[in-house]
């Protein structure tokens, strides 16, 4: 993996808690840009579902379109709570194994780590 350098695009997922709205990010955002990244939303990223952040399966479908992008550099998973052992059986690990890229997250996102970093 290369390091990250200004300009490039960090892919903002939440694979366990939902965040509701912008302003609970923001200042990750802010910091982000500050350090001259450009971040890019996953599709699913202001889901609502209950507590989480959309359903198992869109959760992991924005794990797994973060790492389909090639101009996506890292990804970094905004919020953490509980639930992303459960978005585990829908990853695409070929797809996430041929475009390798670093994943920052705390707490529950560390079991989609490790699964990551097993398979």
């Amino acid at each position: 993996m290369e390091k990250l350098c200004k300009g490039d695009k960090i892919a903002l997922i939440a694979p366990s808690a939902q965040i509701g709205s912008i302003a609970k990010i923001e200042k990750g955002l802010n910091f982000l840009q500050s350090l001259g990244f450009e971040p890019v939303f996953a599709p699913h990223l202001y889901e609502v579902r209950r507590y989480m952040a959309g359903t198992d399966r869109e959760r992991a479908a924005d794990v797994n379109w973060a790492f389909a992008q090639p101009e996506v550099k890292a990804v970094v998973c905004v919020r953490a709570a509980a639930g992303a052992a459960r978005i585990l059986p829908y990853i695409d690990y070929e797809l996430i194994k041929r475009n390798p890229k670093p994943l920052i997250g705390f707490c529950d996102n560390a079991a989609l780590m490790l699964a990551l970093n097993k398979k």
